[in-house]
């Protein structure tokens, strides 16, 4: 009878712990070379990321370069002058070249929703040879997984995938 209270207070003190770590998230995010916080001054956000060489227009967007070099690399959104929100664009350069993977990663992620699979974890992995390296990120939720993977090899050229798996790995 008394491992029962021990075994409740056990997980208990770990569903805490855990709750506590998943609320600790961090508030910035390095929009090209420059730290942005939630939460600063917009004077002080446009400062930063002008010392940085990066331009905010009206709108929010952040550019990076000048001319036809300017790219957008994310954006902020403020209310009050206080920066409530930013997006931070990883690519690619070419927004055309990476819509067939964000609409397969859209199809796998929409399937996994119909599926009522909405509590997931996250892992990454990387497989690294001397003559290329691979890299994946998962999300898996209830045994099924999301994946995207990339390969970047010297003998067989770079691709990447979207795919969605069950089972372990064998």
């Amino acid at each position: 009878m008394r491992a029962i209270p021990g075994v409740a207070m056990l997980l208990t003190i770990c569903v805490g712990a855990s709750a506590l770590a998943q609320s600790g998230t961090d508030s910035s995010i390095t929009m090209g070379s420059v730290l942005i916080k939630l939460g600063m001054q917009r004077d002080r956000v446009i400062a930063r990321l002008n010392s940085g060489g990066y331009d905010l227009d009206e709108t929010g967007i952040v550019f990076q370069g000048s001319g036809t070099s300017r790219r957008a690399i994310g954006s902020l959104g403020f209310k009050g002058g206080v920066l409530r929100w930013i997006s931070r664009d990883w690519g690619p350069k070419d927004q055309q070249s990476g819509v067939p993977l964000a609409n397969a990663w859209y199809g796998v992620m929409s399937e996994l929703a119909k599926e009522g699979k909405r509590l997931c974890y996250l892992s990454v992995g990387s497989n690294q040879t001397p003559t290329g390296e691979s890299r994946t990120v998962s999300l898996n939720c209830s045994g099924k997984r999301a994946e995207v993977g990339v390969v970047l090899s010297d003998q067989y050229g770079n691709f990447a995938s979207v795919t969605e798996a069950l089972g372990d790995w064998p």
